[in-house]
């Protein structure tokens, strides 16, 4: 499905891609009523994993802005950097390993809904006490290695005009690394070089559903050239292969 979704994408300057993330994110931004602002969009459903988005003012507390999708909603979030790819995480309740502190407006983080409790059986005594429901434990992260081969399975050479492995683009399964055509890069994605060798990676990666793209940096726009759905599991090595048409 990769490389029909690439050729139109490209044929037809990305129109396509303007659909995915701007519901969620730019969507957000100047159109947003008073009544939106100071809150979290898209929150986990209980012991489900959510791309949630901070829609509030910069530097807010990461705690307050949990409590937003419900007291105890949330049990962990993960950020990566664009700029230096580190992660950083939350745990409720947990600030000695907590490293994200604060949140600003429209980023977007890869959330845990907390387990859900059950409602306490009523007794005799008048008040009925619910057990706090305990915090899950967050699950290994995994890796990615991949490699951007040619149509005729050699490997991919990324500057070999028109630089169509120019790059690599992690997204959640969905989104798409350049959601307008000619915009800047999806805040939810992560993109990496590519070797000269066509092989490339991305560490530390949170379990669950993901595409992977090989970006054109000589195209018309850039945008996908290829890409490849993956299912990555806790503490997977994971190796993945982008064929270009």
């Amino acid at each position: 499905m990769g490389n029909a979704r690439a050729k139109a994408s490209l044929l037809f300057l990305g129109v396509v891609l303007a659909l995915g993330l701007a519901v969620i994110v730019w969507g957000l931004g100047a159109g947003s009523s008073e009544a939106q602002q100071g809150a979290m969009h898209n929150c986990p459903q209980p012991e489900k994993w959510a791309i949630a988005v901070w829609n509030g003012d910069d530097g807010t507390d990461a705690e307050q802005a949990f409590a937003t999708c419900a007291e105890g909603a949330v049990a962990a979030a993960y950020w990566i950097d664009p700029q230096t790819q580190v992660w950083s995480r939350w745990f409720a309740g947990r600030p000695d390993v907590s490293t994200l502190e604060t949140l600003d407006d429209l980023q977007g983080v890869v959330a845990q809904g907390a387990a859900s409790s059950a409602t306490p059986t009523p007794t005799a005594s008048p008040t009925a006490t619910a057990t706090p429901a305990a915090t899950p434990t967050p699950e290994p992260l995994g890796d990615i290695f991949g490699e951007v081969q040619n149509s005729d399975g050699s490997p991919c050479d990324p500057e070999q005009w028109p630089l169509q492995c120019d790059a690599a683009s992690l997204c959640p399964e969905g989104t798409e690394p350049y959601p307008t055509p000619g915009g800047p890069s999806n805040p939810l994605c992560t993109e990496n070089e590519v070797a000269a060798d066509g092989t490339f990676s991305f560490l530390d990666v949170p379990p669950g559903d993901y595409t992977v793209y090989s970006i054109c940096g000589g195209c018309f726009v850039r945008g996908p050239s290829a890409e490849e759905d993956v299912q990555l599991d806790a503490g997977e090595q994971l190796n993945v292969t982008i064929r270009l048409p």
